[in-house]
C-alpha cells in the first residue's frame, strides 16, 4: 500500500483513530494527495519496520493530520 492510498483510505474514514501502516517497504512518504485531512481523527500512525530514516521529511509528511 503506498502513503497516497493511505491517505484516501483515512480521509474517507474521519472516524478512524489509529492506522497500522508498517510493513510496506516505504523509503518516504510521498504523496500527490490533496483532499482535506482536517476532520480526521487519526492520533496514531504505525510506520514500524518500513524504511524511513528522515525525520524532517516524516514530520512534514504527516502535518496535515490534525494534532
Amino acid at each position: 500500500m503506498t502513503w497516497d492510498e493511505m491517505q484516501t483510505i483515512t480521509a474517507s474514514m474521519p472516524q478512524i483513530l489509529a492506522v497500522e501502516f508498517g510493513y510496506n517497504s516505504l523509503t518516504k512518504l510521498v504523496s500527490s494527495f490533496q483532499a482535506d485531512l482536517s476532520q480526521s481523527k487519526v492520533q496514531s500512525i504505525n510506520l514500524d519496520s518500513n524504511m524511513l530514516g528522515d525525520w524532517i521529511h516524516i514530520c512534514t509528511s504527516i502535518r496535515p493530520y490534525p494534532v
